[in-house]
């Protein structure tokens, strides 16, 4: 895994959310999604 603090910090709270998200399930992260 190589990247910033912020990028690894930016995707992995996405990841960690979306992970958590049940199929199927929209969940808006913010702009530009």
């Amino acid at each position: 895994m190589t990247g910033t603090l912020g990028e690894l910090g930016e995707f992995g709270l996405i990841a960690a959310l979306t992970e958590r998200v049940p199929a199927g399930r929209h969940v808006p992260l913010g702009p530009g999604d």
